[in-house]
């Protein structure tokens, strides 16, 4: 199989897609009230999928999920000329999963 057609974990982006392909582009996440005046490049679509991307890294960081508490989260995201102030928040799901079973 070519390297074009291989689906693997990139390098650049750490997210998985077919070799060949491009990365999502860059933003740029301020979390001011956890990283100062820093920010963090995260790889997204748009403007709010780097705010979700920031947000579930940031919540499963330390294994503690301080988000499922309630916390909300402000994070700025810039990319070039455009940016956007995101309120971020969290609610825990559960999945039901249905087997049948022979009697």
């Amino acid at each position: 199989m070519s390297e074009l057609g291989k689906y693997r974990k990139c390098d650049i982006c750490c997210e998985w897609h077919w070799t060949g392909n491009n990365c999502a582009p860059a933003y740029e996440v301020f979390h001011d009230e956890y990283m100062g005046e820093e920010s963090q490049t995260v790889r997204a679509h748009s403007l709010s999928g780097a705010a979700e991307k920031y947000a579930q890294k940031y919540n499963e960081g330390d294994g503690e999920y301080t988000m499922m508490d309630g916390e909300e989260i402000i994070l700025r995201v810039v990319k070039g000329s455009d940016e956007a102030t995101f309120s971020v928040s969290a609610t825990p799901s559960i999945d039901y999963h249905v087997n049948e079973v022979e009697q």
